[in-house]
């Protein structure tokens, strides 16, 4: 006997290489978009810290209630602040 039927010791080795680098792309991954959703809430807040700084009529010019920056309704300008950076 040649030895040509013997199966290798160390076969599952690659597949464990694989397996381990396919879960660390979607941990890295979903740790990627938890990133970006935590900046995004944080740009978010930030513009309503600021928009609850001014008054009434300056709100008003910008086309923004007091309303819309108390309940978090001003997302999309959040959206348009972080764009112009």
């Amino acid at each position: 006997m040649t030895g040509a039927h013997l199966v290798p010791v160390c076969r599952t080795a690659p597949t464990r290489r694989i397996a381990f680098g396919a879960v660390l792309f979607v941990v890295l991954g979903l740790a990627t978009v938890l990133f970006r959703h935590w900046q995004r809430r944080s740009g978010e807040r930030l513009v309503r810290t600021r928009l609850s700084e001014l008054g009434n009529h300056l709100l008003r010019d910008i086309g923004v209630t007091r309303a819309d920056v108390i309940f978090g309704k001003t997302a999309m300008l959040a959206r348009r602040h972080q764009s112009h950076r």
